[in-house]
């Protein structure tokens, strides 16, 4: 099956489709089931945006849609990044406030 894919589409084009959602869903969760569902999700909504683009810019499908999981594995790889930030700033203040607290008894 993925061999007949890669010789109708393309290597790109099949891989963006079987590692960028897997890839992204990763990134947001350690359990399988939700990995499943934000990978699907992913890829249908991806996919969906990028044959969009492409009839309404008039550009080459495959290659818009390549660009499209390209575009969306970066935007969503750029938001994981600061919430983590984000979210390791939280943990440092309360654990100052932990501390400062405990010090204070």
């Amino acid at each position: 099956m993925v061999t007949s894919s890669v010789a109708i589409a393309g290597v790109l084009l099949v891989f963006c489709f079987l590692i960028v959602p897997s890839v992204t869903a990763m990134l947001f969760s350690t359990r399988l089931g939700v990995r499943l569902a934000i990978g699907w999700a992913m890829g249908a909504a991806v996919s969906a945006g990028g044959v969009a683009l492409s009839f309404v810019l008039d550009l080459p499908t495959g290659a818009t849609i390549v660009a499209t999981f390209g575009a969306a594995l970066l935007i969503l790889g750029a938001l994981r990044l600061a919430v983590r930030r984000e979210g390791s700033r939280s943990m440092e203040r309360l654990a100052v406030g932990a501390s400062s607290a405990s010090t204070r008894h």
